[in-house]
């Protein structure tokens, strides 16, 4: 009975293991990735504060959307806000 136990708890603990590294392999992944998704979406907002107004309103959005999606915190996706903002429009010209 107790070498049964020891042998189900050491199983357990190699799953717990491998689950702790592949989380740990993701993390690493995550924080090695995270200057790119930075740089990328900064070179994303820096075009579109280039567009003209016109080519902003024909997809929904303000310059000042661009100016509040650029004052997100680093690592965050900037066109999320870009997204809500142009949704919100989208539903309040159906209204």
């Amino acid at each position: 009975m107790h070498l049964a136990l020891h042998h189900h708890l050491s199983r357990n603990q190699a799953r717990s293991a491998h689950g702790l590294a592949g989380a740990l392999t993701s993390l690493a992944a995550a924080v090695m990735a995270w200057p790119t998704r930075v740089v990328e979406h900064r070179r994303l907002m820096n075009q579109m504060a280039g567009m003209s107004d016109h080519e902003l309103r024909d997809i929904g959005l303000f310059r000042q959307d661009v100016a509040d999606a650029t004052a997100v915190p680093y690592g965050h996706d900037p066109s999320e806000v870009l997204v809500e903002r142009a949704a919100e429009r989208r539903r309040w010209s159906r209204d």
